[in-house]
């Protein structure tokens, strides 16, 4: 996978393109979008290898989600559940908690999607041993630090596989698991297991290097929203400002505006839960 430095381009709000600065003609990714605005599917070319799912890499990514209607579930409905590729094959499932809007537990990485659209590992007839489990681990910020891994032979259960470190604004590095005193050689930008969730437990396009905040994507390097934001200045005269400046005490679950302490409880009756427009 190549990371691109990308120019976007925008539309209603919503990154449709990116192409590659260096001469604004190479296509490096393509995203539609369902009518509720969440994500439906991306195309990544010119990146390289997709060498795991969701890697980045050059591929065709589908999304499902929790809900047909996110306003249901007040915002929950905006949880990636499953992704497919471009043959429509399942690639990686997940499930989420009840404690905060961006909670996960565990996923489930289809290890040969050719085979079977079934990613369970525990459920080996007739499909790839290679399918994986790992279960998610984050801090009071909800931003994930480290998974684990789920072994069918009992032997490594609960070993950490890989941990992330983040700047305030989350910037992200990834470093390797449980490998002893070698752990720090082994440094990236992206998840060699194709994670793709980070900080605080949004997903990130790592074609491009940022976070997909539901209404409004986020990027860490600039510390700021890359659009505007859908209810103009409610955060200050600055209708791109990323959490009042303070990304370790606010949080801004619906890409809308800051609320509340990083820290509190999901609260489904607060007003910014039900705030979706």
């Amino acid at each position: 996978m190549i990371r691109a430095r990308t120019t976007p381009r925008v539309k209603g709000n919503r990154l449709v393109e990116v192409t590659r600065r260096v001469d604004d003609e190479t296509a490096v990714a393509a995203y539609e979008y369902l009518g509720d605005n969440r994500r439906a599917s991306k195309t990544v070319t010119n990146c390289g290898t997709e060498e795991a799912t969701n890697d980045g890499g050059n591929t065709t990514v589908h999304y499902y989600y929790a809900n047909q209607n996110p306003k249901r579930q007040r915002g929950a409905g905006w949880s990636i559940r499953e992704t497919r590729n471009g043959s429509s094959q399942t690639t990686a499932q997940w499930i989420w908690g009840t404690q905060y809007v961006d909670e996960l537990v565990m996923t489930d990485v289809n290890g040969d999607p050719t085979e079977s659209n079934d990613c369970d590992p525990d459920e080996q007839s007739g499909e790839s041993t290679a399918d994986a489990r790992y279960f998610y681990h984050q801090d009071r910020n909800w931003n994930v630090v480290a998974l684990s891994e789920y072994d069918t032979g009992e032997t490594n259960n609960g070993r950490i596989v890989e941990r992330y470190a983040y700047t305030p604004y989350g910037q992200i590095t990834v470093l390797s698991g449980d490998s002893g005193s070698s752990e720090l050689a082994s440094v990236s930008l992206t998840s060699s297991l194709g994670n793709p969730f980070a900080h605080p437990g949004l997903p990130m396009d790592h074609e491009k290097g940022r976070y997909q905040n539901r209404r409004r994507e986020y990027g860490a390097a600039i510390q700021k929203f890359t659009s505007r934001d859908p209810v103009h200045y409610s955060d200050g005269l600055s209708s791109y400002c990323y959490l009042l400046s303070r990304p370790t005490s606010i949080k801004d679950p619906r890409g809308l505006f800051a609320v509340g302490d990083a820290g509190d409880e999901y609260d489904p009756d607060q007003t910014y839960y039900s705030y979706i427009l």
